[in-house]
Formats: C-alpha cells, structure tokens, sequence
C-alpha cells in the first residue's frame, strides 16, 4: 500500500521496516504500524521537520466508554 503511495520501502537486519517519500522517513517493527505512522503523516501534513512533530496542539479527546449501538459486520450474514 505504501509502494503504490509513492514510498520506497525496506526492511532492515534488524527487521524494522522502513518507508521513505520526499525526505520524510518512518520507521516500525510492524507493517500495520508503519502506515499507521504514515497515515498521521499524511494526516498532519507538517511542512518541516520538528521533535514530536505527530504531535496534535489541541486538548485530548475525552472517549466515550461505551460505542453507539451499532451491529458488528462479523454478525451480518
């Protein structure tokens, strides 16, 4: 999914897995994790690089304990 986004993608001796597009790098011990990471990136859309640049500057969300009614799609059938 990230190749066909445009990234290039390894994995390293270490078996973390990289992405890289347009200088911006990210790095994860899972595929899931990694775009993740990149979906906040894409996201945000910071135009230059600072520490804890994923960072949100806005109040956290207060969640709900309990979801709205729904019907799971796993009991659909």
């Amino acid at each position: 999914m990230l190749q066909t986004k445009g990234f290039q993608v390894w994995r390293d001796a270490d078996q973390m897995i990289w992405a890289e597009r347009d200088g911006w790098d990210f790095v994860a011990d899972s595929a899931c994790a990694l775009l993740g990471v990149v979906a906040i990136y894409e996201s945000i859309c910071p135009t230059e690089f600072r520490e804890y640049w994923w960072r949100l500057r806005q109040d956290p969300i207060e969640l709900p304990r309990e979801p709205k009614s729904y019907r799971s799609i796993s009991e659909r059938g």
